[in-house]
C-alpha cells in the first residue's frame, strides 16, 4: 500500500497478522463484490463525547485527499472524509477488509465486458458547508488526482485503469475532464476502464475518491483545509505542530454504515520525542502514538505487565522495509554491485536498530509471505551478511569503494537503522553520507528523482488485500515521475514493465497472483532493493479507550470508531 508512517512511506499503504488467513484460505473473493466474508460479528461499543488524544513526532504526508498515502493520512481520512467505497470496521477476523458503499447506495454495477463500473450515490451526504455532494463532485475530485505535478503525492490506479488515463495530464490542464468518467444527472457516476481489472473496488475505496467542490478547490493550498465529508472536519493545522478535527455538524449519522464517531474532538500533537511517546502513552497524558510504534526498551517491560499488556496490540503489519538504490546512480548502476549490497547490508544490526526480533521476520523479498506464496531467496546469506561473498561481488564490478549519498530521517528509527546501514557498508570501502531531513518531507524529499540520492530506507504496504499493489508501484518504469514518485531504484526494466502490464491484465485472481510472485523473483534479479524486514508493530493505547483496534486495511488505528471513557 501506500507507505506508512509509523516508519515506512508506504503509498499509501497498509494488512495485520489476520491478513494471512484472508490470502491462504482459497477464496478469491467469495462474493460478487471480490471481499472477504466472515460471520464473526464485531459490535462498537461507547459513548459520545470526549478527546482523543494523539500523539506523534512527525506530520502526515497530505490532508488533501487525492494525495495522501500514508497509513497515518489514511487514518485522518477516515474520519475527515468518505468515499464511493469504504472498508467495515474492525479487524480483519470480524469483517474490516470487507468494502461497505459509503457515499454509493450499493456495490456497483459492472458491464457484463468488466469495463464499466457505474455507482449510484444515496440521497443527503453533505459537505461541511451543507452542500449536497453530487456525482460532479467526485468525477472533478478523481481528476484533479491527475495533477502530479501540481499535486504531488496519492495513489495513481485511476490513471492506470480508465480508459484515457494515460494520455489524461488533469483537470487543471483540460478542463474538459477525462471521458471516462462519466456523470447521469446529480446522483450517477460511471467509470470506463481501458481493460479488465478485477481490484477495481478496492481502487474506489481509496481517497481517491473523496468529492472535492469545485469552487473550493485551492489546488496546492487545499491541503492546508480539505472541505469535510466525514464525521469529523478540520478545525486547524500547523503542519509539523498539530492537526486538530472536531465534528462535522453536516455530517448524518443515518447515511453512515461504519462510522460510529463517538468522540467530539480528535487532538494529534506533532514533534514529540520519539522516546517520550510511550510514557505519555502510558501515564494517560495521551491515548495513541500517531506515528511510531513501541520503542525497543519499553517492550519486554510492557510485556511483562498484564495491566499494561491489555492496552497494546502487536500486529504484523503486511509491510516490507528495504533500502533503496537508485540504479541511475553510480555505483548502484552496476548490476554486481546491488547484488554485493545484498550480502554486504547487516540486516541483523537493522532490526536491532527497529527494535529487535519484535520489529519483524526478515525479508528476502519485495512481497509479504502473508499472500501464500513459497519464500525466495536468491542471495542465501545469514542476517549478518556474508563479507566474502559481498567483496568478490564488488571486486567483480571494479568497486573499490568511495562517497553516496543517502537520505534520512533526523528522528527516532529512521537515523537509528540508517547509521546501522551506514556502518555495515563502512568495512567495503563505502562512506555513506546521510542528509538528514524531517520525518514529514522524507518521502517527497526521496520521490523527487532529480535530488540524486543513491540510497533511502523505505517500506511499502499493500493499498488493498493483495499482491498486485507492491510490483507495479515500486518497479514499473511507468510510475517514475519527477516529483511524488514511489519508484525510489528508478528502476526501468522492458521486461519488467512488460509483465507487471501480463500481471495487471490477468483477470483470474490466482493467475494474477502467480504472475505476481513470479515477478517478485524478477525484480530481485534485477537487485534494486536489499529487503530488510517483514514488518511487525508493537503499539500501546491508553487505558480508557475502546475499539483501539489496528484496523487491518491501513494498519492504523480507526479513529471514526474509537470511544473514550
Amino acid at each position: 500500500m501506500r507507505s506508512s508512517r509509523r516508519g515506512i512511506r508506504v503509498a499509501s499503504a497498509i494488512l495485520t497478522l489476520a491478513l494471512a488467513a484472508t490470502a491462504c484460505g482459497g477464496d478469491d473473493g467469495g462474493t460478487d463484490n471480490g471481499t472477504d466474508k466472515t460471520d464473526k460479528v464485531f459490535a462498537l461499543e461507547g459513548t459520545k463525547g470526549g478527546t482523543l488524544k494523539v500523539i506523534g513526532n512527525g506530520d502526515t504526508d497530505f490532508l488533501d485527499p487525492q494525495r495522501t498515502y500514508y497509513t497515518a493520512g489514511f487514518s485522518i481520512q477516515r474520519a475527515l472524509s468518505r468515499q464511493l467505497l469504504t472498508y467495515k470496521a474492525g479487524p480483519a477476523d470480524a469483517g474490516g477488509l470487507e468494502l461497505a458503499p459509503d457515499l454509493a447506495k450499493a456495490m456497483p454495477e459492472v458491464s457484463d465486458d468488466g469495463l464499466l463500473y457505474t455507482f449510484e450515490l444515496k440521497d443527503g451526504i453533505k459537505f461541511e458547508d451543507g452542500s449536497e455532494i453530487m456525482a460532479k463532485d467526485i468525477k472533478y475530485a478523481v481528476e484533479r488526482s491527475f495533477e502530479v505535478d501540481t499535486l504531488s503525492g496519492g495513489p495513481q490506479f485511476m490513471s492506470e485503469t480508465l480508459e484515457g488515463g494515460a494520455e489524461f495530464k488533469g483537470i487543471y490542464k483540460d478542463p474538459k475532464g477525462l471521458s471516462s468518467i462519466t456523470v447521469d444527472g446529480d446522483k450517477k457516476i460511471s467509470f470506463k476502464l481501458a481493460e479488465p481489472y478485477a481490484d477495481f473496488i478496492y481502487v474506489v475505496a481509496l481517497p481517491t475518491t473523496t468529492p472535492v467542490p469545485q469552487a473550493k478547490d485551492t489546488k496546492d493550498k487545499y491541503n492546508i483545509h480539505p472541505v469535510a465529508t466525514g464525521p469529523y472536519k478540520l478545525e486547524s493545522y500547523k503542519p509539523e505542530k498539530e492537526i486538530i478535527l472536531v465534528r462535522n455538524e453536516a455530517w448524518d449519522p443515518a447515511t453512515d454504515s461504519v462510522r460510529k464517531a463517538y468522540v467530539d474532538r480528535i487532538e494529534i500533537v506533532l514533534g514529540v520525542d520519539t522516546a517520550d511517546v510511550t510514557n505519555r502513552i502510558e501515564s494517560g497524558e495521551a491515548d495513541l502514538s500517531f506515528d511510531t510504534g513501541v520503542e525497543p526498551q519499553d517492550i519486554a517491560r510492557l510485556k511483562g505487565d498484564p495491566t499494561l499488556l491489555a492496552n497494546t496490540n502487536e500486529i504484523a503489519t503486511g509491510c516490507t522495509r528495504y533500502l533503496s538504490m537508485n540504479t541511475k546512480v553510480a555505483p548502484f548502476d552496476k548490476l554486481e554491485v546491488r547484488q554485493a549490497m545484498q550480502y554486504a547490508v547487516n540486516k541483523e544490526t537493522y532490526r536491532t536498530a527497529r527494535g529487535g526480533p519484535t520489529a519483524g521476520e526478515f525479508a528476502t523479498g519485495m512481497l509479504p509471505t502473508t499472500f501464500g506464496q513459497e519464500k525466495i531467496d536468491l542471495y542465501p546469506a545469514p542476517p549478518i551478511g556474508d563479507p566474502v561473498k559481498a567483496r568478490e561481488l564488488f571486486a567483480k564490478a571494479g568497486y573499490t569503494g568511495g562517497k553516496v549519498l543517502m537520505l534520512a530521517t533526523n528522528a527516532g528509527k529512521g537515523l537509528a537503522t540508517a547509521q546501522a546501514v551506514q556502518a555495515a557498508l563502512k568495512p567495503f570501502g563505502m562512506q555513506v553520507e546521510l542528509k538528514q531531513v524531517a520525518p514529514g518531507v522524507f518521502f517527497s524529499e526521496l520521490g523527487t528523482p532529480s535530488k540524486n540520492y543513491a540510497m533511502g530506507l523505505a517500506g511499502w504496504c499493500a493499498d488493498w488485500p493483495g499482491p498486485s499493489t507492491y510490483i507495479g508501484p515500486l518497479f514499473q518504469g511507468s510510475k517514475i515521475t519527477a516529483n511524488g514518485n514511489h519508484n525510489y531504484s528508478l528502476l526501468d526494466d522492458p521486461e519488467i514493465n512488460k509483465l507487471v502490464e501480463e500481471a495487471n491484465r490477468t483477470a483470474d485472481v490466482d493467475e494474477a497472483n502467480a504472475k505476481w510472485f513470479e515477478l517478485d523473483r524478477e525484480v530481485m534479479e534485477r537487485a534494486p532493493i536489499v529487503p530488510m524486514i517483514q514488518d511487525r508493530q508493537f503499539t500501546i493505547h491508553s487505558s480508557r479507550l475502546k475499539n483501539a483496534y489496528v484496523h487491518p486495511a491501513w494498519a492504523h488505528e480507526d479513529y471514526a470508531n474509537i470511544a473514550v471513557q
